[in-house]
């Protein structure tokens, strides 16, 4: 009896463990699609925790799997921030972000294979 209780305790310590380590959850916010309907580009919050900062992210993924394109992180901005993306054309992004300063932008790419990114940022 008393293996089966230390079974059973270890058990539950490891579930306790384990359940509460979750990975970094995405949600999205918006998708919007190019208007040929080739990619899509997604707002998203990433959160990874308390004890660390919201990023918000902007990719753009393929919406065929035919295609040899792969999802990419076009810009990353620390905390929560108001994005709004548009499409000039099928290969031409706007990202718009009235919130982001300089100092919590992390990333911003401006040209990815075909695809010319562009942004409208406070100074």
């Amino acid at each position: 009896m008393k293996g089966r209780q230390l079974t059973c305790t270890v058990l539950l310590v490891f579930v306790a463990l384990f359940s509460g380590c979750s990975p970094c959850e995405n949600e999205i916010i918006a998708e919007v699609p190019s208007p040929d309907k080739s990619r899509t580009a997604a707002v998203m919050i990433r959160g990874c925790g308390a004890t660390t900062s919201d990023y918000t992210r902007v990719l753009v993924r393929p919406n065929s799997r035919m295609t040899p394109e792969i999802e990419q992180v076009v810009f990353v901005a620390r905390y929560r921030q108001s994005i709004e993306v548009t499409w000039k054309t099928s290969l031409e992004l706007v990202i718009k972000c009235p919130t982001c300063s300089k100092e919590e932008t992390e990333f911003q790419s401006v040209k990815i294979g075909r695809l010319s990114v562009y942004y409208d940022l406070p100074p």
